[in-house]
């Protein structure tokens, strides 16, 4: 009987990879396929296989023996099966070799039983061993010692083969262009997310943790984000792609700029991090209340919130005031944790976390269509990886576009979970997705596997180009963002992300044109800055800019300068920075389509820019010249003028106002006079008036009067109120007599009132009289009525006769009364006869209230029938020379 030989194996690089070959074989996008590994896993060593075969052989003696026996003598099987309570076809099976015994103790008994079957029988030496029961459990535990061992050998040669595929794997990732990393190692900058603009920056002790921009090193500036609705739309479809366990493919797409990207990203980064309990609890009450008129059907519940980003303010402003305090405490609502990842205060506060959909995923980043095949051929497309394809369609118009789409089909057919997040342009994802022009056979079509793997995606978000009125509300509640303020007070129309995107590129490219030809476009880009700053809100003409910027360039520069450097220059301020907005915008048709031809209007960020950069700059004598050319409107030609004179250049504001002016707007000579007042130029002050009151505006010589006043210059003051007065503004002298009688000048006011009386207009006396009437002068009052009335004022006139009768003066104020009636003031009768009703003479004031009516008073007869009504109707009648007509 031969015994177990104890072998050993050197297991080789190639037995290595052999016996992973046997374990798996990995697909091209990565995924393994498990293959039928029973026939390896049973295949023992040829140690072992031999020990197995003397062990069988062996028993197959065993049962000759046992077969040799006499009939009387020798044990059945059925009752060998009786005995050890074994089958008889599972002795048979082990007996013949055919089976190996499963348990040694079971097979000694059967060896034993044979044996005392045999005791009457001669036996030879080698026969008397096969019958040990002893040498059979040895031999079974040394067949079962070289199993274990051979499936040890085997465990640990396709833990070696699985480790050496895993650090080839490694290897060929470290060695791809752009390898992935973890999803929560990736940077907004790293994931091509634009940097925005910074805005005015204030003190960052001043803001609140949810209202801080993200500002990444080197300066890239990250605002805070508003979400719109896509945004629910999105995290919704990554958490159910997610959740699929299968490969999907999600397409975000809109114009440029329109913040594809970094909703994109605020998508994963949201679902990457670990939500509270509170959240989840949220979400689903959310999805457990129907709204009103909604559908009843269950649906997904929305994704988390990102944590950096604020919700849409509620209508209600109690809403709204809760939520922003709620951001602010860093906790609660919609808005979700905070940056540092805080329990904050919110309902969610010291609930443990759990994890996101994407948490512990890993994100692949290809940058051009080559390093995306190199990714697939190197298995990187592996389940619980985000593709990160931005600007996809520069990927799939690649020449490597059409290869790179039929593997992304591929890979998306395999296992999963796996997220291919593309972003595209809007006309990009039609052009890709149209059918080609040729529908024959054999025909064209390089785009075949892109339209295929587009229009078979799993999800498509679209982001619309412009904020709607909610989320222009919801940038309310960030106003201490600097860059979202900026992009606010700068954009057209709620195009908010194209402001932040592509204002610093707008402005670098205008701040970097320091060279000939480039030069050019920034003189023309300054002079529109400096009239958009100085007034001129309006579509600025070709020809102004053309003129205007000579003064913007240095001599070297206009030397340089050939004769096409305009059309040039306004060709390249009118190429669009990031296809979403040039230096010089054209400007629609208000009758119709198409632009209007020959004029451009400022981009808001850059005028915006011009505002804060230039506001100490003085524009040079070229764009007054070509501004008093070229405006037309009389608002802009007045503005510009006034900030002309504000720059001490006083000739082209005199221009400038001249063609306002003309252009139907005199008064702006006024504020050009009242500059030169102010600055000591006296002559060219009273040159405007004098131009404003041949232009129709008789204002200017009383506000020259009231600065040469109050400069203590009196003479001049009067001969200004004088002009003003002959130029039809009374009121300068009526204003000068009252500040000179406030004054104390009272002789200076009563010579002003008499020249003004003089002039014709009394209202200087008549108010004069009754300062002097309140300050009780009366005699001084009553003349300077007596004045005022003599010049023609009726409200003197009256206030004369009252004086008189409440002197006790009947008579002269019946004498006034009378001579003011002859000259068309029946008032004074009626002004008269009231108070001699209220004094109780009843008769005597019905006398006047019928001499006032006789003059022309139509208010008289019915304060006489008035005055009848209250005295009473019992007294006896009387004709009407008693002044009492009779009862009706």
């Amino acid at each position: 009987m031969r015994r177990p030989a104890q072998l050993s194996r050197a297991v080789s690089i190639d037995s290595l990879r052999q016996t992973g070959q046997r374990c798996s074989e990995k697909t091209p996008g990565g995924g393994a396929m498990a293959r039928d590994e029973s026939a390896s896993a049973a295949r023992p060593s040829a140690a072992t296989e031999r020990l197995e075969e003397d062990f069988r052989a062996d028993l197959q003696r065993v049962e000759a023996l046992r077969q040799s026996l006499p009939a009387a003598v020798r044990p059945s099987l059925r009752e060998l099966a009786a005995h050890t309570r074994r089958g008889h076809n599972t002795l048979n099976n082990w007996l013949t070799g055919r089976a190996f015994p499963a348990d040694a103790g079971v097979l000694a008994e059967v060896v034993a039983r044979i044996r005392r079957s045999a005791a009457g029988a001669v036996l030879g030496a080698e026969d008397a061993a096969l019958l040990d029961p002893h040498r059979w459990r040895e031999r079974h535990a040394a067949v079962n010692r070289a199993r274990v061992r051979d499936a040890e050998e085997l465990r640990r040669g396709r833990q070696a083969a699985a480790d050496l595929t895993e650090a080839e794997d490694r290897a060929r990732l470290r060695a791809l262009p752009d390898p992935p990393r973890r999803l929560d190692l990736w940077t907004a900058a790293g994931l091509r997310v634009h940097p925005s603009i910074s805005g005015d920056r204030p003190a960052e002790d001043a803001l609140p943790d949810a209202a801080r921009p993200e500002v990444p090193p080197l300066g890239f500036v990250l605002p805070a984000y508003v979400p719109r609705p896509h945004d629910d739309r999105l995290r919704e479809a990554l958490t159910a792609a997610a959740a699929a366990g299968e490969p999907a493919l999600v397409v975000v797409r809109g114009g440029s700029c329109t913040g594809k990207t970094r909703a994109a990203y605020e998508a994963v980064r949201t679902l990457g991090r670990e939500a509270r309990a509170q959240d989840r609890q949220d979400r689903q009450n959310r999805q457990d209340r129907p709204e009103r008129g909604a559908d009843t059907a269950p649906r997904r519940p929305p994704a988390p919130p990102s944590p950096r980003t604020t919700p849409l303010p509620d209508p209600t402003p109690a809403h709204t005031h809760t939520h922003v305090q709620e951001q602010e405490q860093g906790g609660g609502g919609r808005g979700g944790d905070g940056d540092g990842g805080g329990s904050g205060s919110g309902s969610g506060g010291g609930r443990e976390p759990s994890p996101g959909p994407l948490t512990g995923w890993n994100l692949l980043f290809p940058r051009t269509a080559a390093s995306a095949l190199q990714a697939l051929e190197a298995r990187a497309f592996a389940p619980r990886t985000v593709v990160w394809l931005d600007d996809a369609h520069q990927l799939l118009a690649d020449p490597k576009g059409e290869p790179l789409a039929a593997g992304l089909l591929s890979r998306l057919a395999g296992p999963g979970p796996l997220i291919v997040l593309a972003t595209l342009w809007e006309a990009a994802f039609a052009e890709l997705t149209a059918p080609p022009r040729e529908s024959a056979f054999g025909g064209q079509d390089p785009h075949h596997h892109a339209r295929a793997l587009l229009t078979g995606a799993t999800a498509v978000v679209r982001v619309p180009p412009a904020f709607g009125a909610r989320e222009l509300r919801a940038l309310g509640a960030l106003g201490g963002d600097p860059a979202l303020t900026a992009a606010r007070r700068t954009s057209r129309d709620g195009k908010i992300t194209q402001t932040l995107a592509a204002g610093l590129p707008l402005v670098d490219r205008y701040e970097s044109a320091e060279e000939p030809p480039a030069c050019y476009t920034r003189a023309l880009v300054t002079a529109a800055m400096d009239a958009c700053r100085l007034g001129w809100d309006a579509p600025l003409p070709d020809a102004f800019l053309r003129e205007a910027a000579p003064g913007y360039l240095t001599a070297e520069q206009r030397a340089a300068a050939g004769a096409d450097w305009f059309p040039y220059a306004l060709d390249e301020a009118r190429t669009r920075v990031q296809r979403v907005v040039a230096a010089l915008e054209p400007v629609a048709r208000t009758d119709g389509m198409g632009i209007r031809p020959g004029v451009s209007r400022l981009a808001d960020y850059l005028d915006a820019h011009g505002r804060a950069g230039r506001a100490d700059i003085d524009p040079p004598g070229s764009f007054w010249a070509a501004a008093a050319d070229h405006a037309t409107r009389p608002g802009h030609l007045a503005r510009l003028s006034r900030e002309a004179e504000l720059r001490s250049c006083h000739a082209e504001a005199e221009r400038l106002a001249h063609r306002a002016a003309a252009a139907g707007n005199p008064h702006v000579y006024g504020a050009l006079a009242e500059l030169r007042e102010r600055g000591g130029d006296r002559q060219g002050a009273e040159r405007l008036a004098r131009s404003a009151a041949e232009a129709g505006d008789p204002y200017v010589h009383a506000a020259l009067a009231w600065l040469a006043e109050r400069s203590g210059d009196p003479g001049r003051a009067e001969r200004l109120a004088r002009l003003a007065a002959s130029a039809g503004d009374p009121d300068a002298l009526r204003d000068l007599t009252e500040s000179r009688e406030l004054s104390g000048d009272h002789e200076g006011a009563e010579r002003l009132a008499r020249l003004a009386a003089a002039a014709g207009v009394p209202r200087c006396a008549y108010r004069l009289a009754a300062l002097r009437e309140r300050a009780g002068d009366r005699d001084a009052a009553a003349r300077l009525y007596g004045l005022a009335a003599d010049a023609g004022s009726r409200h003197a006139a009256r206030r004369l006769t009252e004086l008189r009768e409440a002197a006790g003066d009947r008579l002269g104020a019946e004498q006034l009364a009378g001579e003011a009636a002859e000259s068309g003031n029946p008032r004074c009768y009626s002004s008269l006869a009231w108070m001699r009703e209220r004094a109780g003479d009843h008769r005597d004031a019905a006398r006047l209230y019928r001499l006032a009516a006789e003059s022309g008073d139509g208010h008289a007869l019915r304060r006489l029938a008035e005055l009848r009504s209250r005295v009473g109707t019992g007294a006896p009648e009387h004709d009407g020379d008693d002044g009492l007509p009779a009862p009706a």
